[in-house]
């Protein structure tokens, strides 16, 4: 349970917590859910971070010099990013995903991506399009990580901030969510691009493959949600129609 409340004025404010057990709050659906896995002793509210908020297109840099993203801040909430006519169309699909607009008025987008759930709404899609986090930590500054040294180093960024997320902007992505109820925890969520296929398994993981074989190395597992067979046999009966969708 958390003992301290710190409402930061600053991004540096943010990171200088003085303690060693804390998480960031902004939307709170994460953080004040039923059955959170966070258990911080300072919960530091970043809520007030102007540099936090804001939907703008940028260009690219270094290797990404010929792109053009679009950079949505770590403030910004689900719906204000469908609102949003600059935002991806396949970007604001993954966010009509979480079904209640009472819940998109309050979620963050980095809320969501920090979580690192396997039922995510995001991080399936955000795989699958290569998109770039620009994260600050209290060591080494601004930079900018990919999607997947993130998600494959989500231990080494749990305590940084994540400032905004850059989304490709002529990404071409197909996805799919299964569900028992649109409210209810994704079973499983599918996004495919031309170059890769990642899939978020609820009590399994998140993975991202270049070929749908590869398929072969997830465990699936049996649980109140689905069989193994079952969620495999939707894996393979969706990468399919998605491929097609995404050649079109």
């Amino acid at each position: 349970m958390a003992e301290n409340f710190i409402v930061a004025k600053t991004v540096e404010e943010a990171l200088a917590t003085g303690s060693s057990s804390f998480a960031f709050l902004s939307g709170g659906t994460e953080i004040n859910r039923f059955g959170s896995p966070v258990d911080a002793e300072t919960l530091v509210c970043i809520q007030k971070l102007k540099e936090l908020e804001g939907i703008s297109v940028i260009n690219g840099t270094g290797d990404y010099a010929e792109e053009k993203f679009v950079r949505l801040g770590a403030n910004t909430t689900f719906q204000q990013a469908i609102d949003s006519e600059i935002v991806p169309e396949y970007f604001r699909t993954a966010c009509r995903f979480m079904s209640s607009r009472t819940k998109r008025n309050m979620a963050t987008l980095a809320g969501n991506v920090a979580a690192f759930r396997d039922d995510s709404y995001l991080w399936a899609m955000l795989l699958a399009s290569g998109a770039i986090f620009e994260i600050e930590d209290s060591d080494n500054g601004r930079c900018g990580v990919t999607a997947l040294e993130y998600a494959e180093n989500f231990s080494n960024y749990g305590k940084d901030l994540i400032i905004a997320l850059l989304i490709p902007g002529d990404a071409v992505v197909a996805q799919k969510r299964y569900a028992n109820t649109a409210a209810s925890h994704a079973v499983l969520t599918i996004a495919v691009s031309r170059s890769c296929i990642a899939v978020a398994v609820k009590d399994t993981g998140i993975f991202i493959m270049k070929k749908a074989s590869e398929i072969s190395r997830v465990e699936f597992k049996d649980d109140m949600f689905g069989s193994a067979a079952y969620k495999r046999y939707l894996f393979d009966v969706t990468v399919p129609e998605l491929q097609k969708e995404v050649v079109k």
